[in-house]
């Protein structure tokens, strides 16, 4: 391009107050052997929190509530009922076999940030600033190491206007206050989990076992948007308010999808006991995660934000979000293995081997101002993988010999970390496009109104430029590095 695109996004927070979470719990179990060669183990969990801040906490059952809401004291999490049940066989009956099956579920135990950003409420101002260099300007890429990156010759500049050799093509001022309300029928988050596997000594240190996995997120808590109608009934509806819910679940979450997020997982593992001063473990992973939301991190936005993701503000971020997620990496191989020399050396190596993580092809959202790495151009996880990585890791561990026979000792200590030095990538840019371009010669047809869909945003346009940096690598597998320690005992 002829031109130097930029583009970055301030974010100013400020949050007063404290959040409060009380957990109680309760758990009973048993353990019954049905047979000498039989056990069931049962369980039963019982779990309830209480969510407050020093101004309480605001309810609404109705989307004209959330604008309106109710104060409480509190919101109480209760009927979370957890039960768990195990079985165990002994096929053989010789202590050498076991087969065994596994089922619970599992509440989350919600972080206090949801508290102290929603409950009790915030203030916060971000200014997104996007302009384009003149071509014989100088390069500025806002890098600034002893402060703010932003220059100051464009804070608050008005859209439009020129500051030192710049124009600024967008500048967005999006500013909101106070608490986020609960919705009064608000129900925990939870996982169902299933395990079933078997286990067999051969020898006197070998053995070898299978299992398989199965866990589905079976309810999810989220901020989600509320919506009015738009005047024009062909338009998107408008965004309203927030309130922090179940999607597809109650009044307040049925306009969304319910959440959907299973990993399913075969696990084979070879162990060797210590023995004849050398030991081994092994195991092979085949790994499939798919859905349509990845969990407490959203990722294309960089948001660390537990249960108060962007992905339920408004339907958009829904379409084409269902498919490969990151922990989507169906092979992982481990190899664990030490030997102790007779005069007291111990040697050990980790290696593992691991599939890259699903690259998406990701687009901004332009009608609510979300911005890039919020929508899925094609479906999530489509567009291949990273780099597939692997590491050998290697440590010595040697005890000094004038204190052995004792209770003290000195022992120096050598670690060597990714010992090839391999450079996988392990994360890469997935802005198909982003925002700024609109500007650019060539890639005006993806922001032309026959291209956006029925939310305004972009849809995928086949033959279209791509962003220039779309898989260029953001992140580096760490290079070889060694540690040198020191350990006393006494």
């Amino acid at each position: 391009m002829g031109q130097e695109c930029t583009q970055i996004q301030e974010r100013v927070y400020n949050v007063q107050g404290e959040g409060t979470t009380t957990s109680q719990a309760a758990f009973i179990q048993d353990q019954w052997k049905a047979r000498p060669n039989l056990q069931i183990n049962i369980g039963l969990r019982y779990e309830k929190q209480r969510l407050t801040s020093d101004r309480g906490a605001y309810v609404a059952s109705s989307v004209e509530e959330v604008l309106d809401p109710e104060h409480v004291d509190a919101i109480v999490l209760d009927n979370n009922w957890a039960p768990r049940l195990g079985v165990v066989w002994d096929p053989k009956n010789n202590g050498r076999s076991k087969l065994y099956a596994y089922a619970g579920r599992f509440y989350e135990a919600i972080p206090l940030d949801l508290n102290i950003r929603a409950i009790s409420g915030e203030d916060y101002l971000i200014n997104d600033y996007s302009h384009r260099a003149p071509a014989a300007g100088p390069a500025d890429y806002w890098y600034n190491p002893n402060g703010s990156p932003i220059p100051t010759s464009i804070q608050g500049a008005p859209r439009g206007s020129t500051a030192g050799g710049w124009t600024i093509y967008r500048l967005r001022n999006l500013t909101a206050a106070n608490f986020t309300p609960l919705d009064r029928d608000l129900k925990a988050q939870y996982q169902d989990e299933y395990i079933l596997g078997g286990e067999y000594q051969f020898g006197d240190v070998w053995s070898a076992g299978v299992r398989f996995v199965d866990r589905e997120l079976k309810r999810v808590v989220e901020d989600i948007g509320t919506f009015e109608p738009g005047d024009d009934p062909g338009s998107p509806p408008a965004l309203s308010g927030y309130v922090i819910g179940n999607p597809g679940e109650g009044n307040l979450g049925a306009p969304f999808e319910k959440p959907k997020r299973y990993y399913r997982a075969a696990e084979f593992t070879v162990q060797r006991a210590f023995r004849d001063n050398w030991q081994l473990m092994a195991s092979y992973v085949y790994a499939r995660a798919r859905g349509n939301y990845e969990g407490l991190f959203m990722s294309g936005y960089e948001q660390l934000d537990p249960n108060i993701l962007a992905l339920y503000d408004i339907p958009s971020f829904l379409q084409n979000a269902e498919g490969k997620l990151r922990a989507d990496r169906p092979v992982n191989f481990k190899v664990h293995s030490s030997y102790r020399f007779p005069f007291g050396l111990t040697v050990s190596e980790g290696f593992y081997y691991t599939s890259g993580s699903p690259i998406s092809a990701q687009g901004p959202e332009l009608e609510n101002g979300y911005g890039d790495g919020t929508i899925f151009l094609l479906p999530r996880g489509s567009q291949g993988r990273t780099d597939s990585v692997w590491s050998l890791d290697l440590h010595a561990d040697y005890p000094l010999p004038f204190m052995r026979g004792t209770n003290r000792g000195i022992s120096l200590i050598v670690d060597v970390f990714n010992a090839t030095n391999q450079k996988a990538v392990l994360e890469v840019d997935q802005d198909y496009i982003y925002q700024a371009l609109a500007n650019e010669p060539g890639f005006g047809a993806w922001f032309a109104d026959g291209n956006l869909d029925f939310n305004g945003n972009p849809k995928y346009l086949s033959g279209a430029p791509s962003s220039p940096f779309f898989k260029s690598p953001q992140l580096y597998q760490s290079p070889r590095s060694v540690q040198l320690g020191v350990r006393v005992t006494f």
